[in-house]
């Protein structure tokens, strides 16, 4: 983390859009060794709000429409030791 934000006991989140370039059915993927949250439109996708003393991932498939811009969300929190998240996305 940034130098304001201790290694431990810190939580973050991050906004930004997404706007697919072709209409399919996206797999998107989160990794988290503690709390993560995945919202896409306001909606819920992934829930793993729990400590880890290792990376866990967790996905879903989505139907994505090609330009529509959607309001995606990530939460994360860090308990203790490392810390560590990753968003991915892809066709399946």
């Amino acid at each position: 983390p940034g130098q304001a934000v201790p290694a431990d006991n810190f939580s973050i989140r991050w906004s930004g859009k997404l706007v697919p370039p072709a209409t399919d059915t996206y797999h998107l993927e989160t990794a988290a060794d503690d709390g993560v949250r995945l919202h896409l439109d306001g909606k819920r996708l992934i829930d793993r709000w729990s400590a880890s003393d290792r990376l866990h991932a967790d996905g879903v498939d989505v139907r994505l429409e090609a330009g529509r811009s959607y309001d995606l969300r990530l939460e994360y929190y860090e308990g203790e030791r490392d810390a560590g998240v990753r968003l991915a996305w892809r066709q399946p």
